[in-house]
């Protein structure tokens, strides 16, 4: 059955992450930190309008046990991170899906009530250790709170990997073409943080900020600093796009590029795909890969100077990069 875990937050991550782990089974699900109601916890785990319908049964005991299949989930209802006890539940690890609890500091309140592993599903807002399967998963030595990165980095990790250690990385910048997210508006109204993220999701291509650039250095360090990036957030409910732009230090060509990540995605085979078929947006939803490079699009100039693309379903496929990550450092546990 695997390590019993909890979710705190049961937003786009945390149920696409629910549905990974009670249908793969590799993880056991005891508890979920949600302030809704049963009935609507029940009817958006059952129902996604991105991801189609969950094919198991799913029925509640009270107001406070969710039954799925013929898995009992305790559904914890608490606003303060410090009163959440998912350890008397019997988890030994937390998912932190809520996007408000992004440091050690914040998080530390996890350990204090016994849960032995804490992952973020975002990048943090300290020097918290990031991780990408497949890239520096290896690097883990065993620390108590670390984070999955981004979905981006997740997408922009795995080719810079490959770019690098066959070619050597001089500079590089990236632009996600991303889709909208739940941090957006529907109707037009204002917006503090981000004047831009005020606007219709819907209706707008809407240029943002990304924090993956920044990531990159920290989930391989030999990057640091040789990368920047922003975004443009797309009318799409779901499914990014990559575009990264490098200046190398090794003379290449098309041909060689293409071969050298159709070699490494049968290496890095649960993060790394190739879209051989020319496919578009729609056709990656529910996809499980952190990456999938695109390699009719790989353009070069005077050998040295590169664009690569690759596609990424910034929910589902995120999500599943997470539980693989979970699988991996509880295997100490």
């Amino acid at each position: 059955m695997g390590v019993n875990v909890a979710i705190n937050g049961f937003g786009r991550i945390g149920r696409c992450l629910s549905r990974i782990i009670l249908s793969e089974n590799k993880l056991n699900l005891v508890a979920i930190n949600c302030s809704w109601d049963m009935k609507n916890i029940k009817y958006l785990l059952k129902y996604d309008s991105v991801h189609g319908n969950f094919n198991q049964e799913i029925d509640n005991d009270g107001e406070d046990v969710l039954i799925v299949g013929n898995k009992r989930i305790q559904i914890i209802r608490s606003r303060e991170i410090e009163n959440i006890d998912f350890a008397k539940y019997g988890a030994s690890l937390v998912f932190e899906c809520t996007g408000a609890f992004l440091t050690q500091e914040k998080t530390k309140a996890y350990l204090d009530n016994g849960i032995k592993k804490v992952i973020m599903s975002a990048p943090p807002k300290d020097n918290t250790p990031m991780f990408v399967m497949d890239v520096n998963h290896n690097n883990y030595k065993g620390e108590a709170i670390i984070s999955n990165a981004s979905c981006t980095t997740n997408c922009l990790a795995p080719m810079a990997k490959v770019l690098d250690e066959n070619f050597g990385i001089k500079k590089a910048l990236m632009n996600t073409i991303h889709a909208y997210t739940a941090t957006q508006e529907l109707c037009d109204t204002k917006c503090p943080k981000d004047i831009r993220r005020g606007r219709a999701a819907a209706l707008n291509l809407v240029p943002s900020s990304t924090g993956a650039a920044k990531s990159i250095g920290k989930v391989i360090p030999n990057l640091l600093g040789k990368v920047d990036g922003q975004s443009v957030r797309t009318s799409l409910a779901n499914v990014s796009m990559l575009d990264l732009t490098l200046l190398l230090d090794k003379k290449t060509s098309k041909e060689e590029i293409n071969e050298t990540f159709i070699k490494a995605s049968k290496n890095m085979s649960e993060i790394l795909a190739i879209d051989y078929d020319c496919c578009v947006s729609s056709d990656f939803c529910t996809s499980t890969y952190g990456c999938v490079f695109v390699p009719d699009l790989t353009q070069i100039i005077d050998e040295d100077f590169v664009k690569v693309l690759a596609w990424y379903d910034n929910e589902y496929g995120y999500s599943y990069q997470l539980n693989r990550l979970a699988q991996h450092i509880s295997k100490e546990l």
